[in-house]
């Protein structure tokens, strides 16, 4: 495997991208967003950010596996959350790869992984499927049944140190998501961002 498999993966170089479109398959909804991954999309592309994301009620069990229920109480107002848009595949999803590889989501930068916050210190798990052949991650299919997150983290290029990094800026915009996600029900995704400093 190349030695940043999610990078050569979001290029279109790799046979998988399950990740990517997954989420966006039958009746699958889609992947939480916060306010900062739909500003730093917009900054980027310059997209009224209805064309990519919707605001909308989401199921119990359309919640992310995995996820400490004190994030989705972050992440969710009166049962409705941000998610990313796509036609049996991710919005940004192209014969290319990933078009916003760079400002793509935390979700989308942890993922195969999840986390546990404990006494202010953060433990990296692994999501894995319960059978080989439902795994959607490359990393995680061609080294099924290895719990070793430092071993499958070399295989983003990535650390266990930059990992951690990356997953506390995302536990502070999730809170920060959650001080004005009740704003969403009354104003459009793009007035919340602009009156709350998100964007210029």
């Amino acid at each position: 495997m190349p030695q940043n498999v999610c990078s050569e993966c979001a290029k279109g170089k790799m046979e998988c991208m399950d990740c990517c479109t997954s989420p966006f398959i039958e009746s699958e909804p889609g992947f939480w967003m916060t306010l900062s991954d739909v500003a730093r999309i917009v900054k980027k592309t310059s997209m009224d950010p209805n064309k990519f994301c919707r605001f909308v009620e989401v199921e119990d069990d359309d919640d992310e596996a995995g996820s400490d229920e004190k994030y989705g109480e972050f992440m969710c107002h009166n049962d409705k959350s941000i998610l990313m848009n796509g036609n049996e595949k991710c919005f940004f999803l192209s014969e290319g790869g990933c078009s916003i590889f760079n400002e793509r989501p935390r979700m989308c930068r942890i993922y195969p992984f999840w986390f546990h916050e404990k006494d202010g210190d953060i433990n990296i798990t692994i999501e894995q499927e319960d059978k080989i052949n439902e795994d959607d991650c490359l990393i995680t299919k061609s080294n099924y049944s290895n719990n070793n997150v430092n071993h499958l983290l070399s295989h983003m290029d990535e650390t266990e140190g930059n990992m951690k990094k990356c997953i506390w800026e995302y536990i502070e915009e999730m809170k920060l998501h959650d001080k004005f996600k009740h704003q969403l029900e009354k104003k459009p995704v793009i007035d919340v961002l602009k009156d709350n400093g998100f964007l210029d």
